[in-house]
């Protein structure tokens, strides 16, 4: 991926940032121009709005015709899925993804959504634990699936885990809102309520940035 497609995926995974903005100029004739359809698509599939659906449409018919790899395939048959009607098909589809690409942190990313989407609380740790062991600590990314395991724990109600996988996520990213999220349920649910107060407060240049999620932390 260029830098550009890295930095855009980056923060869709994080939901800061403008990151469908950011691949704007990345037309037919780019040679990422698949990757950016799929970047495009899977913003409309995580916003979970009716009105994300006509553009989804679009992604996927104007893709299909420039030849895209297996992988891009299957992200645009996870789209198709979503787009109609069929959310548990576009989670299976996702988790589909990783079993045969492990790394695609898009893909897990996704495959959280639909099944946070669905109540299936259990497919999120399910999906992130499969991965997990696939990575290696120094690698990029690897702060991402970190804090996805962080917000999977959180849901499922294991404060200690999430508030652990959590620290570790911000200690290599310290701005990441779903680490923010995972560690204020998980002190939260622990009755730690003082402490969550006063580490809210001493992280706040760091989730208090333009995000999809900062209100939520807030």
């Amino acid at each position: 991926m260029t830098h550009v497609t890295s930095q855009a995926l980056e923060h869709l995974i994080c939901a800061v940032g403008d990151p469908i903005g950011e691949i704007r100029d990345i037309g037919p004739e780019h040679p990422e121009f698949v990757r950016a359809q799929t970047i495009r698509a899977a913003a409309g599939v995580i916003a979970k709005v009716p009105e994300t659906l006509p553009a989804i449409a679009r992604l996927v018919a104007t893709s299909k015709a420039h030849s895209p790899s297996p992988r891009a395939r299957t992200h645009l048959a996870a789209a198709e899925a979503w787009l109609s009607g069929n959310p548990l098909l576009a989670a299976e589809s996702y988790a589909f993804i990783l079993d045969r690409w492990p790394k695609d942190l898009l893909a897990l990313r996704l495959a959280q959504s639909c099944y946070f989407f669905l109540g299936q609380h259990d497919r999120l740790c399910g999906v992130v634990e499969t991965v997990a062991p696939k990575w290696e600590p120094g690698e990029w990314g690897f702060r991402f699936v970190l804090g996805m395991s962080a917000f999977a724990h959180a849901e499922n109600g294991d404060a200690a885990r999430a508030e652990a996988l959590g620290r570790e996520s911000l200690a290599r990213s310290p701005s990441c809102p779903m680490a923010v999220h995972a560690i204020a349920h998980a002190l939260a649910e622990s009755g730690q309520h003082h402490e969550g107060v006063r580490w809210m407060r001493a992280q706040r240049a760091h989730w208090a940035r333009e995000s999809r999620m900062r209100t939520h932390n807030a």
